[in-house]
């Protein structure tokens, strides 16, 4: 960490170029990813109160360092504490052999996907051709899911999206990847046109989703079981670094529903003719067997019919040419006040079933059953102050403290409330200063 004149930035300072900082991959992504068109390079950490920082302030033993961390950042601050316990890969020879983990006094993860997220399987699902046989398949099972990922993708969209976010330069767009190490950026100077750019960079965007260097594999129930299973061995030795978690659910049972005679009736108003159907009193003999189906148990219920609906859009829309991406609707769906941007991804959550996995309750990107922490080394917060030991270390390994569920806020929610500085010192930051 370097110090605040060159490595932190004040929330009131504009992006400019000079706000980049460089970032040292080591040779981990190889001749295969690094451009020579732009060398790694990140924005400035913004610090707010930065007058209370002393120049010369660096990270280091003596002046550690609380993360809170939302979503993707856990796994992230994970990664590094890791390499931090001198596992690093010999690629990565920047990291001390030695074990410095306990320079980050604590670790805490709003909303992180510490057992993966399958917002990810969805993301690559909009790239997969035949998608109606994926969302058509009755419960998704292991065997569907295997078959349907190692199905060819057609990632134009993917191209698409890279090549718009990634056209301007840098301090002037409205999102930043990042990813211009990977040549995926302009050539400004030889003023290069979009299409040109974009054909250039297109073989490289489909080897970059295709590899496990990137934040969808990191994020996927896979890239995090690497990482749990990387930091299980490692997390043997005694560490001082406290994880705090916390688990958040957005989404509401579907309702358990049936058909009613006004559902009868409009659907016979779709028949040419239908109103006669209607005027014949027909769907008065439909209630009637509607409710003696209801008392006998065999009506189906309203989310196998809405399974059905989505099954025949998606095989008309596939024959027609269009896109036959509908999700399937699941046993949980979005509360009504979720941030309307994220609620298509809960819906879609919502109805991906995992075999042995709870993972259809969510906040809208991540599954609630993966924030608490990974599988085998999550404890109640509230025994934490309770199990120190004299010398900070509560046992031999990672423990994940979990604080529990939070079931009133989503996704979005968490990045803006946990921001706030009163929120966060007086719900969590006072237990961790007892460390």
């Amino acid at each position: 960490m370097s110090n605040r004149a060159s490595g932190f930035d004040k929330p009131e300072d504009p992006p400019t170029a000079s706000k980049l900082i460089n970032v040292n991959y080591g040779k981990l992504l190889g001749d295969r990813a690094l451009s020579p068109l732009a060398v790694p390079q990140t924005w400035k950490a913004v610090v707010h109160r930065a007058e209370n920082l002393p120049e010369n302030w660096q990270w280091s033993e003596q002046n550690k360092v609380i993360f809170v961390c939302h979503s993707q950042g856990g796994i992230s601050v994970r990664q590094l504490l890791h390499y931090m316990s001198g596992s690093a890969p010999p690629d990565l020879d920047q990291f001390s052999p030695r074990d410095e983990r306990s320079r980050a006094k604590a670790v805490i993860t709003l909303g992180t996907p510490h057992k993966g997220s399958t917002i990810i399987q969805f993301a690559q699902a909009r790239t997969i051709n035949n998608l109606h046989w994926f969302f058509n398949q009755p419960a998704n099972s292991a065997t569907a899911m295997q078959e349907f990922l190692g199905q060819d993708a057609d990632l134009n969209a993917v191209v698409d999206f890279v090549a718009l976010t990634s056209f301007a330069k840098r301090q002037d767009r409205v999102l930043d990847l990042g990813l211009d190490h990977w040549g995926f950026t302009r050539i400004h100077s030889a003023q290069e046109t979009y299409q040109t750019m974009r054909a250039r960079i297109a073989p490289d965007v489909v080897r970059w989703f295709n590899g496990t260097t990137n934040g969808l594999y990191d994020n996927s129930i896979s890239g995090a079981q690497d990482l749990n299973e990387a930091t299980g061995a490692v997390s043997l030795l005694p560490t001082k670094t406290h994880f705090f978690t916390m688990s958040f659910c957005a989404t509401n049972p579907t309702p358990n529903q049936t058909l009613t005679a006004q559902d009868i009736r409009e659907f016979f108003n779709l028949f040419r003719l239908g109103g006669i159907p209607n005027s014949l009193g027909v769907p008065g003999l439909i209630e009637t067997f509607l409710s003696l189906a209801n008392q006998l148990h065999i009506s189906p219920p309203l989310l196998s019919v809405l399974g059905w609906i989505t099954g025949v859009a998606n095989r008309h829309l596939g024959t027609l040419g269009f896109f036959s991406q509908i999700p399937r609707p699941g046993p949980q769906i979005p509360r009504a006040d979720m941030l309307a941007v994220i609620a298509p991804f809960a819906y879609a959550m919502g109805g991906i079933h995992v075999p042995g996995e709870d993972r259809e309750p969510n906040d809208g990107i991540v599954n609630t059953m993966s924030m608490d922490g990974p599988e085998g080394r999550v404890r109640d917060a509230r025994r934490f102050v309770d199990e120190l030991d004299a010398t900070g270390v509560t046992e031999g390994r990672e423990t994940f403290w979990h604080f529990g569920l939070n079931t009133r806020i989503d996704h979005a929610d968490q990045l803006g409330i946990f921001t706030d500085r009163v929120t966060v010192s007086s719900l969590l930051m006072e237990l961790v200063c007892k460390c």
